[in-house]
């Protein structure tokens, strides 16, 4: 695993726009009538939402979001990773960085919503490593084939 520096940041990098352009681009690439959730830049500076970056050698390569919904729930946002580094654990880093900071917040629960499709296969295998489970619709998400549910009781 490839050590990243983790930490909270600011949403407005144009490279963190560059991660979540290019990973609406793959999503549109695997399956044209998914729904995107990504928060955009302008979403992401919500005073709901807390933001964090990954970098490798002072380079951001993934990114991170957690969006809370009420008093005792979140939900994960616009989890990215530069497709240069995918597989180096930089993923995992950001995943646990932010369960980290739901458990700081005495939060009850994190919710997440990810593709169904064979794309976002290594996302649910992530979350599931950290022990999400599926669950069912949340929020203002419609309840479709594209979109897979999870949830991790803190």
């Amino acid at each position: 695993m490839t050590a990243a520096s983790i930490r909270k940041d600011s949403p407005q990098h144009d490279a963190v726009t560059r991660l979540l352009e290019d990973y609406i681009k793959a999503s549109r690439a695997a399956w044209p009538a998914h729904e995107d959730y990504v928060l955009d830049r302008e979403e992401l500076m919500d005073d709901a939402v807390s933001f964090w970056t990954a970098r490798l050698d002072g380079r951001i390569v993934g990114c991170i979001a957690l969006k809370l919904l009420d008093d005792s729930r979140a939900e994960i946002k616009s989890l990215c990773v530069d497709s240069a580094v995918r597989g180096e654990g930089i993923g995992k880093q950001l995943v646990s960085a932010v369960i980290d900071e739901a458990r700081d917040r005495n939060l009850d629960a994190l919710l997440l919503e990810t593709g169904s499709m064979p794309f976002y296969a290594a996302a649910r295998r992530l979350y599931a490593d950290f022990g999400f489970e599926p669950c069912g619709v949340f929020g203002e998400y419609r309840d479709d084939l594209a979109s897979c549910f999870m949830r991790l009781e803190l």
